[in-house]
């Protein structure tokens, strides 16, 4: 009777076990190993704060939720365990200053900072990636004609990830993310890139900053 039921536990924490791993792999496996090519889809309906969920190929891969500390704005990345894969956060109102990404467990993976340039005829920022160590690893480079595209480039010139958001976004923006070189920039930056374009555009919008046209981008 004890080994019958002995093995009878065995059996039920073995089925609880294949379970949860299958829960898992089903959703899409957890984010902290993001594939190469995913998706950053901003949600608009019963919302009090911005939030994104992070998909590939029609699995969740976790969301990204904003949260308003301190002063400071900040975007926590959960993975579809519940688990914090990362926090980035920066100055209140302030996209591109200095933006600071840890782990879950508050250790660096790197950092994003504005750099402005200027002329006689225009003023224009780039961004800087920088690794855990400090040190510079990409820049960016930005398009916005009709659709936003911002590619990072390592410091030889090699792109190592692209972000494309189009132009008509009636639902909430949807950027595609896609990861060339993850040995350079850690892909778990990525979505944070998404996610604080998408807010500053808005704060434009409802500042009157930004085209304010329904459905579209412009800035």
């Amino acid at each position: 009777m004890k080994k019958f039921v002995k093995w009878g536990l065995l059996g039920l924490a073995a089925a609880l076990a294949l379970s949860f791993l299958l829960s898992i792999f089903s959703s899409g496996g957890p984010a902290r190993s993001l594939p190469d090519n995913f998706q950053v889809k901003e949600r608009l309906i019963f919302k009090l704060k911005s939030a994104f969920d992070v998909e590939a190929n029609g699995k969740d891969y976790g969301v990204v939720n904003e949260r308003l500390v301190s002063l400071k704005r900040s975007f926590v990345f959960t993975d579809n365990s519940g688990a914090t894969v990362a926090t980035a956060y920066t100055a209140l109102l302030s996209w591109g200053t200095q933006i600071d990404i840890v782990d879950g467990a508050g250790n660096s993976i790197g950092t994003i900072k504005e750099e402005v340039f200027s002329s006689m005829f225009k003023t224009w920022t780039t961004y800087k990636v920088l690794d855990a160590r400090g040190n510079v690893v990409a820049y960016s480079h930005k398009s916005e004609i009709l659709a936003t595209d911002i590619t990072l480039e390592s410091t030889s010139g090699k792109v190592v990830a692209e972000l494309h958001r189009g132009y008509f976004n009636w639902f909430g923006d949807s950027w595609t993310v896609t990861v060339k070189d993850r040995s350079v920039v850690d892909p778990r930056i990525l979505p944070f890139i998404a996610a604080y374009k998408t807010q500053s555009d808005n704060d434009k919008d409802s500042s009157g900053g930004g085209s304010g046209s329904s459905g579209s981008k412009k800035k």
